[in-house]
């Protein structure tokens, strides 16, 4: 039940151990499953001298019938119990996406907030990817609902008129800790001729209450580096929410319209409070920001680049720690925790970036991982081995973690790209 760095495994599952290894060598359907943790604790036997961390039990499951997701696809909670696998349907609903679709889904606690595939939205938001829109569920009850979405033009600061439609920007939904869901509502003309617009959105299920962000336009022009007369308005690149549900942090860049062209200005890291709806700039000027990747699951800390360095950004004190790591291209590519992060691995490589100690963890694993995800108290990791059913879990992130077999995994739960969302 432990593997070795030479790649020998025992593994731990509900089979005996040569149905497991043919199991691991036989070539699957290319379909795939996210996985999404609910704190639920048991302890999974490994052999190691260590005390073996709590593990989650019960994950939330896209299930694919056939070789693609389609109007038969749905989602369900899957349940472990002594390495055996049991489901129940949760909803008749399913992401936009197939491939990689722990982008378009976010949670937190028993809530899921998720974009939904065309062919489940109403028209006209239905037909064609642009055109979305997305849906919370609870997870304990079963109830579902769509988030609201702004309506088109005037809201957004353009006049309103025939042909304009609102969308949700399906890679920036984010669920709080504190039950909000945060989302970017998004408006255009219906023939794209003119410019998308954006606006941060904190939505409450239970409650109802939606708050749109005041727009960024004010700060923006505000900045001392903003001279240029024709830059009126400012354009959202990038968003995190805080586990307390009250700030988001992000970028925004400055532009405007010069002689009919579109021109761009400086770009600026920003905090916005959704209590009193108020702009702060968390950086000095001068400092070149230019993207942020993420945030620590604490609410503490900021993955940015600056000048083309990246550094950790103390939110409180605003003090800065280069880091001498590869940095994740979009913030829900990777898979964060209070000390760093898990991104897609290389072949028989998984990657932990430790922020704390400035360093890159190579876990060796016997192929290449899926997706890899915290466990809920962010001790170790959860991972799929591609051409296998398995659900693997490190023993911990350090680089001599040992891989057990969490569970063996059905065929309507695909496998070809595996993502983990734990809950904590």
């Amino acid at each position: 039940m432990i593997y070795c760095p030479t790649y020998s495994i025992n593994l731990h599952s509900p089979t005996s151990n040569s149905i497991a290894m043919q199991s691991f060598f036989r070539q699957t359907n290319i379909t795939f499953f996210l996985l999404l943790g609910f704190s639920c604790a048991v302890i999974l036997s490994c052999e190691t001298d260590d005390t073996s961390p709590a593990e989650a039990n019960q994950f939330l499951s896209l299930h694919v019938p056939g070789d693609d997701i389609d109007t038969d696809s749905y989602l369900g909670v899957m349940t472990i119990t002594g390495g055996e696998p049991s489901f129940e349907k949760l909803a008749d609903v399913y992401p936009r996406r197939h491939h990689r679709w722990d982008r378009y889904v976010s949670v937190s606690e028993d809530l899921v907030a998720l974009s939904l595939h065309a062919d489940l939205c109403p028209e006209p938001y239905s037909g064609t990817d642009v055109r979305r829109r997305g849906v919370w569920i609870d997870v304990n009850t079963g109830q579902l609902d769509t988030l609201p979405v702004l309506p088109a033009g005037t809201a957004f600061g353009f006049d309103s008129n025939a042909n304009r439609w609102s969308f949700i920007n399906d890679q920036q939904i984010r669920v709080s800790k504190s039950g909000h869901v945060l989302y970017w509502s998004c408006s255009h003309e219906l023939h794209y001729s003119d410019q998308y617009r954006e606006r941060m959105v904190r939505y409450h299920p239970e409650t109802g209450e939606k708050e749109a962000a005041y727009k960024p336009h004010d700060f923006v022009v505000s900045q001392p580096e903003v001279t240029n007369p024709n830059l009126e308005a400012g354009k959202l690149r990038n968003t995190v929410f805080s586990r307390d549900g009250r700030f988001a942090y992000g970028g925004v860049e400055a532009y405007g319209v010069d002689f009919g062209q579109v021109i761009w200005g400086s770009t600026f890291l920003f905090k916005y409070d959704f209590d009193t709806h108020e702009y702060s700039r968390l950086c000095e000027e001068g400092a070149g920001f230019s993207h942020l990747y993420g945030m620590t699951t604490d609410s503490k800390h900021l993955y940015v680049n600056f000048d083309g360095t990246r550094k950790l950004f103390n939110i409180e004190t605003g003090a800065t720690t280069m880091l001498d790591l590869p940095g994740a291209s979009k913030t829900n590519q990777v898979f964060w925790s209070e000390g760093g992060y898990l991104t897609d691995p290389t072949h028989n490589t998984l990657y932990y970036y430790d922020f704390f100690n400035n360093k890159l963890v190579e876990i060796s694993i016997p192929n290449w991982a899926r997706s890899p995800q915290f466990s809920p108290d962010e001790s170790y990791a959860y991972f799929g081995l591609r051409e296998t059913d398995f659900l693997l879990r490190t023993s911990n992130l350090a680089e001599e973690a040992q891989i057990d077999t969490v569970t063996t995994l059905p065929d309507d739960v695909s496998r070809s790209t595996l993502g983990v969302l734990v809950l904590d």
